[in-house]
């Protein structure tokens, strides 16, 4: 995948998916707001299981729902 290609791009704005990792429900949805530089849309991440914002804007979904699997109590900041 090349750094410029979006992450889901068959989920449109506004439209989530969620999959079960490891037990873990995510959901992630699709915003309006893309990366000025690349064109990448803006992906909101949440842990449904857990209850947890996981980050409200990333471009890379796949990274952040790693990264809580490894870290499952450390939320965003603004969802403490």
């Amino acid at each position: 995948m090349d750094i410029y290609d979006d992450a889901m791009p068959d989920l449109r704005p506004g439209d989530s998916t969620e999959v079960v990792v490891d037990g873990h429900a995510m959901r992630i949805t699709a915003t309006d707001h893309t990366v000025l530089h690349s064109g990448r849309r803006r992906y909101v991440v949440e842990c449904v299981t857990c209850g947890i914002l996981v980050h409200p804007a990333t471009t890379g979904p796949r990274s952040n729902v790693d990264y809580h699997l490894r870290n499952p109590s450390d939320a965003y900041p603004s969802s403490t």
